[in-house]
Formats: structure tokens, C-alpha cells, sequence
């Protein structure tokens, strides 16, 4: 009875993991905190490639030469994680609000869209994760009103300070980092904060909040990757009227560029019939000069043509013919 008690621990680990009671599942790439009633007591982390430091809950990787954690036998055969007696200790579970962007097309354009998700969970990631944030009604240096979408990829490497030194903490660090960005907006023209979408440089945009990369880590367990702006759109009540200037001046670029370009061409004409006509003067001079003669027949040919005697003496030969 024993052996088979002790057989069958690991197929009651996997059926009481799905409850989180005395054991749980942590997904690869997350880590789970255990609370003894109210109190932390330790924390659960999957990862084949990382591990805690010593006496503290930073998360750093693991050496060439290092193994992960032992695990007991029975957690190994289950794939599940030994919590601890029940209900004593449990896995500490809180409320997480985020957003992420989906992008869709529109009209031919690709257009991004927030999409807010708010729900009650046990783990959180240690790896890099994108998350979506927005700063509304910033003003540029030509006094533009702007909404700045932007996405914003941390990573968690103290999941202690994360969770239990900061409330919130996903949400503390998208108000920081909109802050910040609202401050290098107001550096920026709209022009240069248009250029800037899609900035693959780690550079414009998210050299503006490097500044809180140290503070972040220091105070909220989270690393600063990267930050990009997704779109820029001109924002309040003066949007349709910003829009339709913007428009307009468009469209007066465009009218004056054709007329420029359409003096130019215009000027190019006169200058090509000038040339030809110079060129065909200047062969009439030297064959003149050549012929003075021919020259006189012509000179005398033009003069009647002028005064209208060619038709005068047209006219006198016909009626002697006839």
C-alpha cells in the first residue's frame, strides 16, 4: 500500500495543481509568488535559463556551467511544483489590468487599436512583454495638440519588488513613462514626431526615457527594453479643424509645386524656340554673306510680301497670259 501510495504522488500532484492546492503549475517564462496566510514566503520560478540570485529575488541568468534547481521527483514526473501544506500556504493571486494593441487594416491602412484586459491571476512574466500606453493632448513645439500612441516592452526582473513594493505595478510604470514622453513631445515639432513611427534606432521616442530606466529597476523591479510610437494624431476638440488645415496646406503645396513646375516647362519651350530660331537667322546671315544677291532676292521678296505687291504681280501675269 506504500509503494503504491508513493507511485500515485504524482498523478495527485497534476490533479490538485489544476486547484493550486499543495502544488501548482508555473507556465515556462513566469513565476509564481507562495504566501503563508497573509505573508510572503517564497517564490516559484520556471525558466531553463534563469535563476534568483542569493538572498535577493533578482532574476539573473544562468552560467554555462549551472543547472536549474533540483526539483523532488515527484515534480518532475507531474510537471507540477510542490506550493506547501494546505491551506496554510497558497499562491498569491492578484488583480493585473493591461492593454495590448491590435493592429487591423482600414481602409487600406494599418491602423492600431488598444484592447484592455483586466483580470485575476497567480504568476507574472519574466520575460520581455509589449504593452500598450498613450499620451493625450501633449503639445509639440509648434504648439500642435497630439495623442501619441506608443508601445512600451519591460521586463520583470524582480518579481518581489514588482509585486509587493509597488501597487500596480504595470500600471506605475506606463504613468511614469507617459509622463516622460509627454516631456519629449514638447522638444519635438510634429513633423519630427511623425519621422519617428516605426524608429527601429532605440533612439527619438525612446532615448527621450532612458532617464527612467535606473529608477525602474531600482525601485520597481522592472527593466526598461524598448519604447516606439505607433501612431500620431492631433487630438481635442480641434482635431477635424487641425486635419482640415493640414489638408489644405497640403493641397497648396501640391498647386504650387504644378505651377512652378508648369512655369518652368512653359520657359523651357520659350527657350528651345528661341534657340531655333536664332540658329535659323544665323544660316540666313551667312548664306547672305555668301550671296549677296540671293540676299537682295530675298530682302526684295519680303518687302513685296510685306507691302502685298506679290499679289499685285500675281495678278498683272495672269491677265497677260489670258
Amino acid at each position: 500500500m506504500v509503494v503504491i501510495g508513493w507511485a500515485s504522488l504524482p498523478a495527485w500532484a497534476w490533479i490538485l495543481a489544476n486547484f493550486d492546492i499543495c502544488f501548482t503549475f508555473v507556465e515556462e517564462g513566469t513565476a509564481k509568488a507562495v504566501v503563508r496566510g497573509k505573508e510572503f514566503h517564497k517564490f516559484l520560478l520556471q525558466s531553463k535559463e534563469m535563476k534568483f540570485r542569493e538572498r535577493s529575488w533578482d532574476i539573473v541568468p544562468l552560467r554555462p556551467d549551472e543547472q536549474p534547481e533540483k526539483r523532488y521527483w515527484f515534480e518532475r514526473w507531474s510537471g507540477a511544483r510542490w506550493v506547501g501544506l494546505w491551506p496554510f500556504f497558497s499562491i498569491y493571486n492578484y488583480k493585473f489590468k493591461w492593454t495590448v494593441a491590435k493592429q487591423e487594416e482600414k481602409d487600406g491602412k494599418i491602423v492600431t487599436t488598444p484592447d484592455m484586459r483586466e483580470r485575476t491571476i497567480g504568476s507574472i512574466y519574466i520575460r520581455d512583454v509589449v504593452y500598450y500606453g498613450k499620451v493625450e493632448s501633449a503639445e509639440t513645439t509648434d504648439n500642435t495638440p497630439v495623442d501619441v500612441e506608443y508601445l512600451l516592452t519591460v521586463r520583470v526582473t524582480n518579481p518581489y519588488k514588482a509585486l509587493f513594493r509597488v501597487h500596480r505595478w504595470l500600471e506605475a510604470v506606463i504613468d511614469l513613462t507617459s509622463q516622460r514622453g509627454r516631456q519629449y513631445i514638447g522638444t519635438r515639432s510634429y513633423k519630427q514626431l511623425i519621422a519617428e513611427e516605426g524608429d527601429e534606432q532605440n533612439s527619438g521616442f525612446a532615448g527621450g526615457i532612458q532617464a527612467l530606466r535606473g529608477h525602474l529597476a531600482k525601485n520597481f523591479g522592472v527593466k526598461f527594453v524598448y519604447a516606439d510610437i505607433a501612431s500620431v494624431e492631433f487630438s481635442g476638440t480641434t482635431k477635424k479643424e487641425y486635419v482640415e488645415a493640414s489638408t489644405a496646406a497640403y493641397l497648396a503645396d501640391a498647386k504650387a509645386v504644378a505651377i512652378v513646375t508648369e512655369a518652368k516647362a512653359e520657359a523651357k519651350k520659350i527657350e528651345i524656340k528661341g534657340k531655333a530660331e536664332a540658329n535659323a537667322l544665323k544660316a540666313r546671315m551667312d548664306q547672305f554673306q555668301n550671296n549677296p544677291d540671293a540676299a537682295q532676292a530675298t530682302i526684295n521678296g519680303d518687302v513685296g510680301k510685306a507691302m502685298g505687291l506679290d499679289k499685285l504681280v500675281g495678278a498683272v501675269i495672269k491677265g497677260m497670259k489670258g
